[in-house]
């Protein structure tokens, strides 16, 4: 299986997860080849991680980014004849796979893991966006991670016998015991958030993610539960932007950004909160939250996207408005002020990602459509 990612490990998503999840269960089934870009100069250009060799392409900075459209169909000519070519999110892995299958046709399966918006996706490809409609039409197989992104294919002209919806899933030490209560006070204490109530979130710190309107929707909250405190756990480019604004809205005393936490450690963050709150404002699918779920919080989201997939209000979760940061802050609070509801909400997602959110099966209803591509391949459009 020869794959395209834009990126992989050490970088941590959605795609990021979907893939390492794949290659380990099944690599007795499938050798798979993963070219993807480099990044960062300490990163090697070839090693074998989680079931799969990996090639990297590019100098080692950001600058790959947009070297990898040429570079990694190149680099992946070298590599020998394949089965099959599988592309991961149309923005980076399809471009460089549709160049690779022109000179090569092969069988192959797009995964659209693509959670911003397709006005975000417009601006940041800029001339390339005339290709992105195009591109889902370009491969025998379509894996859409959400609803949302099936008919976004749909809608730009992929044939419906085609598309196959096979959510992410979750890892299993997500459902594992948690860690003791000393571990949990030591973590608590290393954060300040002794005798706090937390609200927490896992997120990029971009403004997509909705995090600027949790900010806004947290003073109601702090009026009503005093003792309420938010974590925020992740990077990124907006830190200090929302930083200054938990400033300006006085609230910098009770918000805690935890910075990057390595995945594996990830559980441990989301088990200090009661709550698990993300206001997106574009969501492919949501892992965050079925993270959260598989902890047993109750959460807090949007309907955008691929979220209403899992998040039926009032069951396995409430909705809120991102555009009325009153109704986030009501959502947190009815939460917080529900002791019943709130561990009604929590179990209830918590089976709800047990029952249908398994990497074991979304790693088999993967390796059955490769096999359907290996023994009857489709016609191209």
């Amino acid at each position: 299986m020869l794959v395209f990612a834009w990126f992989y490990l050490p970088f941590v998503g959605g795609a990021e997860l979907f893939l390492r999840a794949l290659t380990e269960r099944l690599r007795d089934r499938f050798d798979f080849v993963i070219v993807t870009g480099r990044l960062r100069r300490s990163l090697p250009a070839v090693e074998s991680v989680a079931g799969a060799t990996i090639v990297r392409v590019g100098v080692g900075a950001a600058l790959d980014k947009f070297l990898y459209l040429a570079a990694a169909p190149l680099r992946a000519f070298r590599l020998g004849r394949f089965d099959v070519v599988h592309a991961v999110m149309v923005s980076g892995g399809a471009f460089a796979a549709a160049a690779y299958l022109k000179a090569r046709p092969r069988p192959s399966l797009l995964t659209l893991q693509d959670g911003d918006s397709e006005e975000y996706v417009r601006r940041y490809l800029g001339p390339l966006f005339r290709a992105y409609a195009p591109l889902h039409r370009r491969f025998d197989r379509v894996h859409a991670i959400s609803s949302y992104l099936a008919a976004r294919a749909l809608r730009y002209g992929v044939r419906p016998e085609t598309v196959t919806v096979i959510p992410n899933g979750c890892d299993p030490h997500l459902f594992d015991d948690p860690p003791s209560a000393e571990e949990q006070a030591t973590l608590r204490r290393a954060l300040g958030l002794e005798g706090t109530r937390v609200v927490v979130s896992v997120s990029r710190l971009v403004l997509k993610n909705g995090l600027d309107r949790l900010l806004q929707a947290f003073p109601a909250v702090v009026a009503a539960v005093p003792e309420a405190a938010l974590l925020l756990v992740g990077e990124g480019e907006d830190r200090a932007a929302l930083e200054r604004q938990a400033e300006l809205l006085g609230i910098a005393a009770r918000v805690r950004f935890a910075g990057a936490v390595p995945h594996a450690d990830v559980a441990s963050y989301l088990r200090l909160g009661e709550v698990f709150a993300r206001p997106s404002l574009s969501e492919g699918l949501g892992t965050a939250f079925l993270e959260a779920m598989a902890c047993g919080l109750p959460v807090v989201g949007t309907r955008t996207g691929g979220i209403p997939d899992f998040l039926a209000d009032g069951r396995t979760g409430l909705f809120c408005d991102p555009a009325r940061p009153e109704t986030i802050a009501a959502a947190m609070v009815r939460l917080l002020g529900d002791r019943t509801l709130a561990r009604a909400v929590g179990q209830a997602g918590r089976t709800l990602v047990s029952e249908r959110y398994r990497w074991e099966a979304v790693a088999a209803k993967i390796a059955a459509t490769y096999e359907e591509l290996l023994t009857a391949p489709a016609a191209r459009p």
